[in-house]
This record gives C-alpha cells, sequence and structure tokens, in this order.
C-alpha cells in the first residue's frame, strides 16, 4: 500500500526547485553571463526610497536606513560590555585571552574574508586580541549550514582548533550566505531568511559567548536569468537579510538573544553594475570571475575586503573590540559635511584633516547606511580617502563616523550627523519568518509595521505577521518563471525587478 507523502512548507519549496532545476536545464533559453550586464535597473537597498514590488526597502524596518536607536543603543553596550578578551573555557582573561572574530559562508564569502583578514592583521590600529578565523567553507550555501547537526560545523571547530582558539573564545561572526540559483520573489529569499535564522541559532548553539553577527548580502552578479547566484535573485538576498533582523526587532522568541546573538547589518555590498551607488562605489565586469561572473575576481575580493575593513574599523559596535587602546591619538583638526541638512538626494562633500607626529597613515569613513569609504589603492569605484562625497537619497538622520589612524595604529574618531529631510517613508509589514508554501509572486500591500528595541531577555511577543497578498498575477507558476526572455523581456524600471527566465543551474562548487 502506498502512503502519500507529505513535506513541511519549506521543504516543498525547496524540492520543486530542485525539480524544476533538472527541467529547466533542458531549455534552449539563453542566459547572459558576460560583460554586457551592466545594469539591470535596480537600486541599491540603501539609495531605495520606495517600495520594491510592494515591500519596504531600506536596511531596517520602514525603510530606514539606519539603526533604529534603541538597537544601536543595545548593540553598543554589548559591543563595550560584553565582548571581551576570554580564556579556553570562555572566562574573562584581560591580559591572555582572545576575541574570536569568524566568518560564516560559502566561496565568496570565503574568498572575500580571507583578504580582509591579511588586511586587518596587517593593520597596526587591530586589537592584537583578536584572533580572526576564515571559516567560511567553499561550496556550502545557506540551507547547508541551516541543520545543527551538519558536519560542516564540526569542520568550523577543527579549524578553530588548528588556529588555537576554542568555541567558548568566539564572539563575533561576518555571515554571509545565500542558496543556489534563482527563484521567485518573495519566497526565495524567505527560505533563505528562514535557513538564515537557523544558523544564528546554530552559532549561539556551537559558540555560547557569541554576542554580535554582521550580516551581508550578495555582490553583484554579471550573469542573468541563471547561474549559482544570478541577476535579481543576488539583488534579492539583501531582503532575507533585512527581514531577519526585523524579526529579531520585532520580538521573534527564536531569535531572542538567549538564543541567538545581536543581529545587524555589516557592509552592504551590492551595486548594480557601472551605475554608481551613492557613495560612488561600482561593480565592474574585471570585479568578478571571467569564468562564472558571479565569484569575485582578484580586483573584486580586494574591493570587498577594503569595504570590511573600512566597516570594522569604524561601526560604534566594532571600534571597542577591534580596535586597539591609542597611546597618543591623532589631532583632528577639521571634520564637516556640508551641507549637514537637505532634502532627499542630497549631496554632501565630506572634509577631514587631521595631524600626528608619527604621521597620518589612513582616513576611513561610515556613513550609517552600510556604505563607507576608504581607498587606499585609488581604483575607479571607490571615494577618495580624506575628502570623499556621498549621496543621500533616502530621508534619516546619519551618524558619519570618521576614524583616523596615524602609521602606529593610534586612532581617533568623530561623528558628524547629516539630516535629510523629507516625507515619512511607507512602512510595510516586514516579510514572514516563516517562508509560505511556493505560489506566484503577488504583489504585497503595505501596512504599519513598529520596530520596537531587541530585549536581552526572551520576548513573547509575536514574529510579524505575513504581508497581505493581492490576486495571483494569472500566468501558471512555471510559465512566469521560465518563459523565454524574447517573450518577457527584462524591465529597466528603477527599483523594479527583472522578469527574466530563471533557470537554476547546479550546486555552487567550490572555488580554486
Amino acid at each position: 500500500m502506498m502512503y502519500p507523502l507529505h513535506l513541511p512548507p519549506l521543504t516543498a519549496f525547496r524540492l520543486l526547485v530542485r525539480l524544476l532545476l533538472l527541467w529547466a536545464l533542458l531549455l534552449p533559453t539563453p542566459a547572459r553571463a558576460d560583460c554586457t550586464l551592466t545594469s539591470t535597473g535596480n537600486i541599491p537597498l540603501p539609495d531605495l526610497a520606495t517600495p520594491y514590488q510592494g515591500l519596504s526597502a531600506g536596511l531596517y524596518p520602514g525603510g530606514a536606513t539606519t539603526r533604529p536607536p534603541d538597537h544601536a543603543a543595545l548593540g553598543l553596550q554589548i559591543a563595550q560590555t560584553q565582548i571581551v578578551p576570554r580564556d579556553a573555557q570562555g572566562l574573562p582573561d584581560p591580559a591572555q585571552g582572545k576575541i574570536g572574530f569568524i566568518s560564516i559562508g560559502m566561496s565568496n564569502t570565503h574568498q572575500e574574508f580571507g583578504n580582509f583578514e591579511e588586511k586587518a592583521n596587517g593593520a597596526p590600529a587591530k586589537n592584537p586580541q583578536v584572533a580572526i578565523a576564515n571559516t567560511a567553507l567553499s561550496g556550502q550555501v545557506a540551507e547547508d549550514w541551516a541543520p545543527r547537526d551538519a558536519p560542516i560545523w564540526q569542520e568550523v571547530i577543527a579549524r578553530l582548533a588548528r588556529r588555537s582558539i576554542e568555541p567558548p573564545q568566539v564572539q563575533v561572526a561576518w555571515v554571509k550566505l545565500v542558496n543556489t540559483g534563482p527563484g521567485p520573489f518573495p519566497e526565495f529569499p524567505q527560505s533563505l531568511q528562514a535557513d538564515l535564522s537557523a544558523v544564528v541559532r546554530n552559532l549561539k548553539y556551537y559558540f555560547p559567548n557569541i554576542q554580535i553577527v554582521y550580516l551581508s548580502s550578495r555582490t553583484r552578479a554579471y550573469v542573468s536569468p541563471y547561474g549559482l547566484s544570478p541577476e535579481p535573485a543576488a539583488y534579492e538576498t539583501a531582503f532575507a537579510v533585512k527581514w531577519l533582523i526585523e524579526a529579531q526587532l520585532n520580538g521573534d522568541p527564536t531569535l531572542a538573544l538567549d538564543v541567538a546573538p545581536w543581529l545587524t547589518w555589516g557592509p552592504y555590498l551590492w551595486t548594480d553594475g557601472l551605475n554608481p551607488r551613492s557613495d560612488g562605489f561600482i561593480w565592474e565586469c574585471a570585479d568578478v570571475s571571467q569564468q562564472d561572473y558571479t565569484h569575485p575576481s582578484a580586483q573584486g575580493q580586494e574591493k570587498i575586503g577594503d569595504q570590511l575593513l573600512a566597516f570594522f574599523m569604524t561601526d560604534p559596535t566594532a571600534r571597542p573590540w577591534f580596535l586597539k587602546e591609542p597611546t597618543g591619538a591623532p589631532v583632528i583638526q577639521q571634520a564637516t559635511a556640508s551641507p549637514g541638512q537637505g532634502a532627499p538626494t542630497l549631496e554632501v562633500q565630506f572634509s577631514a584633516a587631521a595631524t600626528d607626529p608619527n604621521g597620518i597613515a589612513d582616513y576611513f569613513w561610515n556613513f550609517g547606511d552600510g556604505t563607507t569609504a576608504y581607498n587606499p589603492t585609488g581604483q575607479p569605484g571607490y571615494s577618495s580617502l580624506a575628502n570623499p562625497v556621498k549621496r543621500f537619497p533616502v530621508a534619516g538622520t546619519f551618524p558619519v563616523e570618521l576614524v583616523v589612524v596615524d602609521t602606529l595604529g593610534n586612532w581617533a574618531s568623530r561623528t558628524l550627523t547629516v539630516t535629510v529631510d523629507g516625507p515619512p517613508g511607507p512602512t510595510p509589514t516586514p516579510g514572514p519568518t516563516t517562508p509560505p508554501t511556493p505560489s506566484p509572486s503577488p504583489s504585497v500591500s503595505p501596512s504599519p509595521s513598529p520596530s520596537p528595541s531587541v530585549s536581552p531577555s526572551p520576548s513573547p511577543s509575536p514574529s510579524p505577521s505575513p504581508p497581505a497578498t493581492a490576486t495571483p498575477t494569472p500566468e501558471p507558476f512555471f510559465w512566469r518563471l521560465y518563459l523565454p526572455a524574447i517573450q518577457n523581456p527584462p524591465s529597466q524600471a528603477a527599483g523594479q525587478t527583472q522578469t527574466m527566465p530563471r533557470r537554476p543551474e547546479a550546486r555552487e562548487t567550490p572555488s580554486p
């Protein structure tokens, strides 16, 4: 006798995607995987002032691109009081202890964090008790990290042991994860959100002293509509990060601070190819591997390594543990933002000047919205060192951080405030924390959603409810996903996803 197979919604969705994978690979639909894909028409989330397919943009609730004040204050408190050098048993040890800082992700993450690790360990301002370990693993996407009993976690612990870092010493992680291939919006990023939620709980399980997880979404791909992580799916991974953080802000008990670390955005890495982001950052075809147009090239790894370094040198929740105590700080003689207030799309000229008897080595800027400025090599797509220009397309109050470092690693900081006045943005309910079963991607009607602060203790408040759904489009699910591009050309409207055909490929394979 045969029994019907009943699968949980998330498992059924993934099974559907994998079955479509085999079918889609047989279709003669062409993919663009070359240097001609210089624009998708999508706008980076920190620069997007309008909803994306009916859902709130920005990095945080209500379309905001800066941390909510209560969340920022909690993160600063954790950074200042909970992240301390610890011995192998996890007890505070100011003299000999370590602050373990790890990466979690796939091959892209491994390549980028490896570049950052080399830069950070060579930076004289870094706290010598911060022990960095690149534990991202090639070919291991989010769904591989999600099971608590996955062998991958024992591999991480083994790699830490080779670095003489014990699990109780790990206190910070940078997480950048995706799942392979394309998928419908919002279901595909919702499934990634569910995996990320499991990953951050696993981090707390295996590393009980972990306090902060910084998350980033993907870099720009030069491949569409299918591949390892094609456009626009690469762009849309940011919504998984956004919704995960919003779930913690909204009191999801499965992300309370006794079962998960404090969650926040790290650097936002996506920009639309040769279209400059608001900080001037671009992502050239030379920044990706010419084999798959997805993994970063050596030049791309340099760019992301620089963004990571600038972020951890400047972010208020990172400076207390990442930087050493200065023995003689540089004197910042000037730090200005001109103009410091205006309407959205405000363009601000920043300027800084500092002196030090040992000489000034670096100026680092953090604009408070996931973007930074640091240009040690003078490559295209960077702001200048001391005097960057930055546009602010979205209304809000932006705490802009400047860190100046001398040649011995002594540092000084200054905070400037830029106020961008404008009408309040829409505040749709964030994406659900539990992905629904796959269905045609409907438009979503926004509804107000609060963004309370996170309490250190478990919160009984409910998770955000799923967005309201409109009437589905009449096209069948398969047809809408895989209709050839000639019949369903990509939309180039700003802020809208491309409606290209989406044909996933096989699991991401390790990079050489």
